[in-house]
């Protein structure tokens, strides 16, 4: 898992967890577009239908930081053929990481 990786799995978060084509959710042209497919390598969406993708339930727990995923994922042909041990959850992919309710609530506090 990178940040790439998960930037693009919250804008799909942020447009409503799908179905929805990867066109429409606002990735950045390169990286997060091209490598948008990998991240149903690590279980965190589902392509339904022609096109189109869904958040599920592990992907959704992943960005509010109450699951872990493996570090990293091998794939040969389009299939996962091995999972690291190592699990990291999404602050050890984006350090300070804070999911915007939280965010919203400690700067009301202060």
């Amino acid at each position: 898992m990178c940040k790439g990786l998960v930037s693009a799995l919250w804008k799909l978060h942020q447009a409503g967890g799908g179905p929805i084509r990867i066109s429409e959710i606002g990735l950045t042209a390169g990286a997060e577009f091209n490598n948008f497919q990998k991240l149903r390598y690590f279980s965190v969406v589902v392509q339904v239908g022609r096109g189109q993708w869904k958040l599920v339930d592990l992907g959704a727990d992943f960005l509010r930081g109450q699951a872990s995923l493996p570090a990293t994922v091998w794939t040969k042909g389009g299939r996962v053929v091995e999972r690291s041990q190592n699990r990291v959850f999404i602050t050890d992919v984006m350090p300070g990481w804070q999911w915007p309710e939280d965010y919203s609530r400690e700067a009301r506090v202060a």
